[in-house]
C-alpha cells in the first residue's frame, strides 16, 4: 500500500483485474532527492523574495 509498481495484466474478469508486478517503486528510482537549489536554477530569471523562492506576478 502506497507505492507506484508496474503491473502486468494476466487476466481479466467482470469485476476485477489480475496481475503480476513487474516492478516496484524502489526499481524506478521515483524518489530521488533534489535539492532546492538546483530546482531554483531551472526556473526563469525572476526577482527572488527573502527567501530567495521567486514570485510570480501576473501582467494585468
Amino acid at each position: 500500500i502506497g507505492e507506484f509498481v508496474d503491473v502486468k495484466i494476466t487476466d481479466v474478469f467482470s469485476n476485477s483485474l489480475r496481475g503480476e508486478v513487474i516492478r516496484r517503486e524502489a526499481d524506478m528510482g521515483l524518489r530521488v532527492a533534489v535539492s532546492p537549489q538546483s530546482i531554483l536554477a531551472k526556473r526563469q530569471p525572476q526577482q527572488p523574495d527573502a527567501l530567495g523562492v521567486s514570485q510570480f506576478q501576473p501582467t494585468h
